[in-house]
């Protein structure tokens, strides 16, 4: 019987805990590219400032998704009723994604160009 509830627990936390992994492994890749942006390109200040923003929402979600880990993986692992609900690090995940998303498509319109937009 407690065979299965391992391998419930290694089902439920295994995916997470890698695709968490992943994305914070990506995060260090995006501050080395946004420490190379401010380093070597004279940009606006304005779209400098969007970097910027872009990057400390980025920084927010990487915590809350450590602090997701670290809630389901070390404090919560000993009551596994509790892995059910989701930690309230996983609602601001979701938030901060939302608002990562519309500053990033503000940089990145301007550089494809408007005609593609049926206005």
């Amino acid at each position: 019987m407690a065979a299965s509830s391992t391998l419930d627990l290694e089902k439920a936390l295994g995916a997470t805990e890698i695709g968490i992994l992943i994305s914070l492994c990506l995060f260090g890749v995006v501050s080395c590219q946004t420490y190379t942006y401010f380093h070597r390109f004279d940009d606006a200040k304005w779209m400098k400032s969007l970097v910027g923003l872009i990057w400390i929402c980025e920084l927010a979600y990487s915590a809350c998704v450590s602090f997701t880990l670290y809630t389901m993986t070390v404090k919560d692992i000993s009551q596994p009723s509790l892995l059910l609900a989701p930690p309230l690090g996983t609602d601001i995940c979701i938030l901060l994604a939302g608002v990562v998303e519309r500053p990033a498509l503000l940089v990145k319109i301007p550089r494809i160009g408007f005609s593609y937009l049926d206005l």
